[in-house]
């Protein structure tokens, strides 16, 4: 009789229910959607999540779906803290208020959050001398650093708002708050990479003892 030299794939049927149950939750609802009978669906959708080749795939699926979101969540808050401390002053030529070319402009961060350039040509007359120059007001519109403030304080569980500080909270705290709270987050989904494996390699090893006996058990 032929033994099998590895745990088998899984088929597209699997594949589905793995899809479907990480969806809704649900094992039987996903095990009758990915094709299995309604009589069977309860006791077929029991046995799937029993098997190691199915719960190892669901567990790298969802942490690759955590991975995700913890990656969306960290790029909002290094974005707010950028909006929030980012300086303005870098677009400006320097000693003047006359804006450089985009390309000039030393981080390209920068682009994204000026929001508009507006500049405003009014004519000056000197009191002095009765000559009249055209000089030019240039208004540089941007997101709100309070509302960013707002963002990053509430991400760090702060519920009702910044709370008021005498002196006000340096813009460098927020900055050194930021890359604590990103090397704490690198270290958890370190840790939990480390788990995944570990529990993906506990599956594959008992699910190769499971066929050593069961060859066994046929011989």
């Amino acid at each position: 009789m032929a033994k099998h030299s590895g745990p088998r794939p899984l088929n597209n049927r699997e594949l589905k229910f793995i899809d479907l149950y990480l969806r809704n939750g649900n094992a039987y609802q996903a095990a009758v959607q990915a094709g299995y009978s309604k009589r069977g669906a309860a006791r077929q959708s029991y046995e799937l999540l029993q098997r190691p080749a199915v719960k190892a795939e669901i567990e790298r699926l969802q942490l690759a779906l955590r991975e995700k979101r913890l990656m969306s969540i960290s790029e909002l808050f290094e974005w707010s803290c950028f909006i929030a401390t980012c300086d303005l002053g870098e677009i400006y030529k320097p000693g003047t208020f006359e804006v450089l070319p985009l390309d000039k402009w030393p981080d390209e961060r920068l682009r994204k959050v000026v929001e508009r350039v507006k500049r405003t040509p009014r004519r000056v007359r000197d009191p002095k001398t009765g000559k009249t120059t055209t000089t030019t007001t240039v208004e540089v519109a941007i997101p709100s650093r309070n509302a960013a403030l707002e963002r990053i304080a509430r991400m760090l569980g702060v519920k009702k708002g910044i709370p008021v500080m005498d002196p006000p909270i340096p813009m460098s705290a927020y900055k050194w708050i930021y890359e604590v709270v990103k090397k704490d987050r690198e270290e958890k989904r370190q840790k939990q990479a480390r788990e995944e494996a570990e529990r993906a390699q506990t599956a594959d090893q008992n699910q190769k003892e499971s066929e050593t006996a069961a060859s066994k058990a046929e011989q």
